[in-house]
């Protein structure tokens, strides 16, 4: 703004010294007429930040050529003025990004204690424009005892059982050694490490022995013999130990074989095939009582001759089935037959009721193959009321008119 007040007082004293200036030359010289010279540069932009926009300035001279001698000014406007917005910004408070992921943990490892660190920015958004910083602070701390650990110091375990002893046979002397770890506790956390060796040695001098040379035990009994039924012969092994005594303390072991073969020709035979034996006789007969048929089976052997030394069985099979349909029946249940007829009355006189009796048999048809029996009774008992009487005595009637003389 500045700037622009003192371009208009100079263009003012400009205008009224050529004025005065024109009029003491006006009879002496002729007149020119004002040019405009070139825009000069623009201004500064001046933004306004609640809108986002911003305008500048420039300015030009009436002096290309300066109007002289009552020539006319120029005409138009000595500035101009433009929107420069994409040179200003809307005013933008700053916003807090999340937070990041924690730091690793720092402990302290005398309390056994650790804290961890995380952050953010406050670029969501940045503050622009002379917009406010975020409020609050960029970093926050928090607890991580359960990654650190106390220092704790190493101690040892128990010993190990002794290692196989070591013999030196040139002197007939040994060592073992036995082995203990840095585990009860383990050192953690920095801490010391056991003092002491993890190992011990000691002597096993009578656990060590002397170079003993092997010698042969006696020969074992002959093994059962192996026949070539080919040829009719045979062989058969013993064996013995070098153990009498067993070669001990790098002392070299028995010469010669530990086995024996010899000849059993004796105890082979030749070879023999199977015969079948005549047929057995039949079994008792199996039968199916719904079908009313019925089988049995009869068997042979394979023994004549029985195969030996190799030769073949007997061909075909040892069981023969037959039918037996003779000797079975099919499951009958009893049925009754007509009944009877009815018995003499037996009479009781002296209440002359009387009874009489008919029989039926369960033969229409008889049970059989386990059929069953007939359901009910066999004897059905009757009243026959009217075949009897009651026992009467006889007594005399009143006694009658008498007849004419």
């Amino acid at each position: 703004m500045r700037s622009w007040l003192l371009w208009l007082l100079l263009l003012s004293l400009l205008f009224t010294t050529g004025n005065s200036w024109r009029r003491r030359r006006r009879r002496s010289c002729g007149a020119r007429h004002g040019g405009w010279s070139s825009w000069g540069g623009w201004s500064s932009c001046s933004c306004n930040r609640a809108t986002g926009t911003g305008t500048w300035t420039r300015y030009r001279s009436c002096n290309n050529p300066t109007p002289y001698c009552g020539g006319r000014s120029c005409s138009g406007s000595s500035s101009m003025s433009g929107s420069c917005d994409s040179k200003c910004c809307r005013t933008t408070h700053g916003g807090w990004s999340s937070w990041g992921g924690w730091s690793s943990c720092s402990c302290n490892r005398a309390t056994g204690t650790g804290t961890w660190t995380r952050y953010r920015s406050c670029n969501n958004p940045t503050p622009y424009c002379g917009g406010r910083s975020c409020s609050g602070s960029s970093s926050m701390s928090g607890s991580c005892d359960s990654q650190c650990c106390r220092t704790t110091h190493g101690g040892w375990s128990s010993w190990g059982g002794w290692s196989s002893c070591s013999c030196n046979r040139a002197t007939g002397t040994g060592t073992w050694t036995r082995y203990r770890s840095c585990n009860n506790p383990t050192p953690y956390c920095g801490g010391r490490s056991c003092s002491g060796s993890s190992s011990m040695s000691g002597s096993c001098d009578s656990q060590c022995c002397r170079t003993t040379h092997g010698g042969w035990s006696s020969w074992g009994g002959w093994s059962s013999c192996s026949c070539n039924h080919a040829t009719g012969t045979g062989t058969w092994t013993r064996t013995r130990s070098c153990n009498s005594p067993s070669p001990s303390c790098g002392g070299s072991s028995c010469s010669g074989s530990s086995s024996d073969t010899g000849r059993c020709d004796s105890q082979c035979c030749r070879t023999t095939h199977g015969g079948w034996s005549s047929w057995g006789g039949w079994s008792s007969c199996s039968c199916n009582h719904a079908t009313g048929t019925g089988t049995w089976t009869r068997t042979r052997s394979c023994n004549s001759p029985s195969p030996s030394c190799g030769g073949s069985s007997c061909s075909g099979s040892s069981s023969m089935s037959g039918s037996c349909d003779s000797q079975c029946c099919r499951t009958t249940h009893g049925g009754w037959s007509s009944w009877g007829g009815w018995s003499s009355c037996s009479c009781n006189h002296a209440t002359g009721t009387g009874t009489w009796t008919r029989t039926r048999s369960c033969n229409s048809p008889s049970p059989s193959c386990g059929g069953n029996p007939c359901p009910g009774s066999a004897t059905e008992t009757g009243q026959c009321n009217d075949q009897c009487c009651l026992t009467v005595h006889g007594g005399m009637t009143e006694w009658g008119e008498w007849n004419q003389c």
